[in-house]
Order: structure tokens, then sequence, then C-alpha cells
């Protein structure tokens, strides 16, 4: 007699299902295939996974990938996607186009279904696009986008001198008809070229590139300025990235300036930047501080200035005295260089009468 144990019986379960075409993460379907016996049939394919989708909706609650395949040839799409939109995945580990002799099913099986891949894919290389009127789009990477991508993070790790030391412990990263820069250095400031051609998904490569780059801990949730050179382009990529806030998670803000694209840079708002150009100015300061305690310096100035200043302050030498007094403090508070801490001091005060206008509706009486 054979003693079927709980492992035994769910293991037979778990192949039984995948027999039927279905990938199977913690008892989740998340991402079913629809076998053809005729070759390259994917229409009749792509069609019957409609009919599940129609008849079967539940089947499909925790899909994050469907797909199509005759035995040989394969391909990958979402559960939104029409028929075109459904691709093969070309390459295993990202380090170049799969050998001819090797099927497509096993290319996308290996290259997609590989554990660390896949559940890389799911997190930060899915997104969810509203057009309107009710419509919700999903859309996920293509293998060019997935390993470009990777790549791409791993570069900027290198060049800003992050990258982890623990890299030898890792899979190694695919290198898609792409790689570092040459003769490139750990924190040369120089990440390297993602080349695209026409109508290949730039515009969410882009933004598969910003999700990845703003949860890397390593980045600590950096703030990233997007350049274009025409205002449709503008537009565009601002609609793309608008459309898929939840993968960066905040909505991003369109420059109309270059102040804008500076406030945006600093992560300031603009009677921070006065304060901040202020201190800035000083360049032993900047060279002591850096960039990120003088802009701590600037939020707490205007925060503590706002808050001490009443109606006519500009005119009452009493509050005037006051206020330098607090200036002086947090200055001192943050290491200011004291040989410079008058002058600094003297000039966030007139940054304050300038801006005195805008607070009138916030001062104390």
């Amino acid at each position: 007699m054979t003693a079927f144990t709980e492992s035994v019986v769910e293991e037979a379960a778990l192949d039984w299902y995948a027999g039927l075409g279905y990938a199977i993460v913690n008892g989740l379907a998340i991402a079913p295939g629809e076998p053809q016996a005729e070759r390259d049939d994917f229409g009749q394919a792509f069609n019957q996974l409609q009919t599940y989708k129609a008849e079967i909706p539940s089947l499909f609650t925790f899909n994050e990938a469907l797909v199509i395949s005759d035995g040989l040839t394969a391909r990958l799409g979402s559960l939104t996607a029409d028929r075109e939109r459904f691709q093969p995945w070309r390459t295993i580990s990202g380090e170049g186009v799969a050998e001819r002799t090797l099927s497509e099913l096993q290319v996308l099986i290996e290259g997609v279904f590989e554990k660390r891949r896949f559940l890389d894919l799911i997190r930060y290389f899915t997104v969810f696009e509203d057009e309107g009127g009710g419509k919700l789009l999903k859309k996920m990477a293509g293998y060019h986008q997935f390993h470009a991508v990777n790549v791409a993070v791993e570069e900027t790790l290198r060049a800003a001198d992050l990258a982890r030391t623990d890299r030898a412990l890792r899979e190694r990263e695919g290198v898609y008809f792409a790689g570092p820069p040459r003769d490139a250095q750990p924190g040369d400031r120089r990440i390297g070229v993602v080349w695209h051609t026409q109508g290949s998904g730039k515009s969410l490569t882009m933004v598969f590139y910003a999700g990845r780059a703003i949860l890397h801990p390593a980045m600590e949730n950096p703030t990233l300025v997007i350049l274009t050179d025409r205002i449709d382009l503008d537009n565009q990529l601002f609609g793309v990235f608008a459309r898929c806030q939840e993968l960066l998670r905040q909505p991003p803000a369109q420059a109309e300036s270059r102040a804008d694209a500076r406030n945006a840079d600093l992560g300031l708002a603009e009677d921070e930047i006065a304060f901040y150009d202020a201190l800035e100015v000083n360049d032993s300061a900047v060279k002591v501080l850096g960039d990120g305690t003088l802009r701590t310096i600037a939020r707490e100035l205007v925060k503590a200035v706002k808050s001490n200043v009443t109606i006519d302050w500009t005119r009452r030498e009493n509050v005037r005295a006051q206020l330098r007094v607090i200036v002086k403090r947090i200055l001192r508070n943050y290491g200011y260089p004291p040989d410079k801490q008058e002058k600094a001091t003297q000039t966030v005060l007139e940054q304050a009468e300038a801006l005195a206008g805008e607070w009138d509706g916030v001062a104390a009486v």
C-alpha cells in the first residue's frame, strides 16, 4: 500500500494542473497557457483564451500572463492584450538570442518562468494604464525591455558607485545585446545608452527603468528628470508616466519651464528654492554639507520663518532680531561654516522679505 502524504498529493495535483497548461505560484493560477495542435495557429489558441475569460472569469482573478503555443512556437501576452500584442520571448538568460535549435516554447518557459525572472516580471515589469471610459489595459515588458532595464539599473548603481558587493552570490543579470561601457569604472557617472527601434516600446522601457530605480534601496528614492527635444514627445511621455503612476509609487510632474525642472530635480518648493539658493552661494558650505543637507536646512528655514513672521514684520526690528536668532541657530545646528553664517543669515532674511507678499495669507497676527 502506498501512503499518499500531503506533499505527494499536492505535487501530483500541481503536475496535473500544469499538464493542462497552467503555471502555479503558491496555489494561484497566474499564467494560463493554451496549446493548439495545428502549427502556428495562434489565432485559434488566442480565441480559446477569450472564451475561457468569458465563461470562466474566476480562473483569471490572479492572472499575470497568458501563453499560446502549438508545442513548438509560443507567444506571451497580458490579460488584456489583443492578438498582435502576443509576442515571442527570444532569449533565456538575456545574454543573446537563443539558439535556433531550441523551440520557442522552451525558450519562453525557461526565459520567463525561471522563479527570479518571473517574480521580477510581475513586480517591476507589469503596469496598468487607464485609457479612460472605464477601459483598463494591462501591459507587460517584452524580453528586450526586461533585460535592457535590468542592465541599465545595474549600470546606474555601478556609475553612481552604489553597486552591491554580493553580486557573486546572485544570478548574473542578462546583457541582451547590451553591456557596460568600455573601461567603465565604479563612480564614473557614465551609465550608457539603450538603443531602440521605432515601435519597440521606448516609453514603457523608460517607465520600467524609473520604477526599478525608484524602488531600489541603494538609490534612496531618487528624483528622475526626463529630457525631451519636442513638446509633443514630452506630452506623450508624460501621459504614459501619468497612467503608470502605481508602478512609480507617485504621480509624475510635468515641468513647464527650466525653473520647474530645477525645482523637481531638487525636490523643493519655490520658497524653499529661494532659501536653498541663499545657502548654496557659499562654495565651502556646499563642499562641507552637500546638497542633501542644504535642502534639509532650506525646508527647516521656511517652516521656522513662516511660523514666526507677523503682520508688518519687515518693519518691526524686534521680530527681525528674533528671526535672525532662529536662522543662526538652524545654521549652527547643521554645521554651516561659522565664518559664513552672518552673510547667509542676512541673505535668508532678504529672501524672506521678498516672499513676504506671498506669505501674507499664512503669517501669524
